[in-house]
């Protein structure tokens, strides 16, 4: 990193503080929101992630390994702080990362809001065979085309194939390729209504958990493969390495429709866990799923509890009759239902997995 690449990333950064926001503003700047933008085909991205940096303490000092003398010799924190983060902006835009910067409300932390382009998304995506979600109805469309037998019996109840059976169906990202350009119109599109043509991932076969995976890749990945290489994890745990933290950022119009459709009194016993895979991942969806359930399988159970306790409070003891069929109750009724049809919803995010 020269001393002028370093000059400029810091005046640029002198330059926002000069317009004083206030901490309201600043909160504003890190929302993910790319409104009224026109975008080219190769300008089309969102702020999806958030680097945090250490600005350094100029009292202190770090021991840095210095070649020439072959020693370690020690530099101001800050100084040495600024030259780390400007060589990982560096790394992250040769990377194809879009970066914007912004000083916290008392200028000791760095915020660091990060985005990638449609294009470079869907190199990475084949670069490391990201498994996305087929567009079902027409998966079925094409397999009745090419006559595949699957296809052709959907449908037919002597067959017991249902257009279900066509629901979650995944397959690894190829890059288009016009000798299969098919391939692409069978992957789910994300952003399609109407409200949404502004948006910059529209029709985008990349829904919010996928980018943020593949931004994470990209930042992980060697250089020689195009990455920034970089392991966020080891970095934030470093004493001695500015990153402070590295976090996802909110699409607030979508959190805002899941929160209508999941906080409510129906959450209790079921999720929306298709929309809650797509903005929160599979190991989230798999979570409340495995909750609703089990709240589900406990219904029984519970009512059953209410019966035993008035039971007991009648007569004065513990030990009433039929406490140990209730035991068995509360123990198998769960498995019991695991094989029901209460819990297929949950093949939503087995198979996203």
């Amino acid at each position: 990193m020269t001393d002028k690449k370093m000059d400029e990333l810091w005046s640029s950064l002198r330059e926002k503080e000069q317009h004083d926001r206030t901490a309201s503003e600043a909160q504003l700047q890190l929302t993910n929101t790319n409104a009224e933008r026109k975008y080219t085909p190769d300008d089309r991205f969102t702020w999806d992630m958030v680097m945090v940096f250490k600005v350094g303490d100029k009292t202190k000092t770090v021991n840095v390994y210095d070649p020439e003398k072959k020693q370690a010799v020690k530099v101001p924190q800050d100084e040495y702080f600024q030259e780390l983060t400007a060589d990982l902006l560096t790394k992250m835009e040769k990377a194809g990362i879009r970066t914007d910067l912004f000083y916290s409300v008392q200028k000791d932390e760095i915020y660091c809001r990060m985005g990638v382009p449609e294009p470079r998304l869907e190199r990475e995506a084949d670069r490391v065979d990201l498994d996305l979600q087929l567009d079902h109805a027409k998966c079925l469309e094409y397999g009745n085309a090419l006559g595949i037998r699957l296809a052709l019996v959907t449908g037919n109840p002597e067959a017991g194939v249902t257009n279900e059976d066509w629901l979650n169906l995944f397959g690894q990202y190829k890059s288009l390729d016009p000798k299969h350009a098919f391939r692409q119109e069978l992957y789910r599109r994300y952003y399609t209504s109407d409200t949404e043509k502004n948006n910059p991932h529209y029709k985008s076969v990349f829904n919010s958990i996928d980018r943020i995976k593949l931004t994470i890749a990209i930042i992980e990945a060697d250089e020689e493969i195009g990455g920034v290489g970089v392991s966020t994890s080891k970095s934030i745990a470093n004493p001695n390495h500015p990153m402070l933290a590295f976090f996802p950022m909110h699409e607030q119009e979508r959190r805002n429709t899941l929160m209508r459709k999941w906080f409510n009194l129906r959450s209790v016993f079921s999720n929306p866990l298709q929309e809650i895979r797509d903005y929160f991942g599979e190991a989230i969806a798999m979570y409340f799923g495995f909750l609703a359930y089990y709240n589900r399988a406990l219904l029984i159970p519970a009512i059953a509890g209410i019966a035993f306790f008035i039971y007991q409070m009648a007569d004065a003891r513990v030990d009433v009759d039929g406490v140990p069929a209730y035991a068995v109750l509360v123990a198998i009724r769960p498995l019991c239902s695991w094989s029901s049809g209460s819990a297929r919803k949950l093949n939503t995010v087995f198979v996203g997995g």
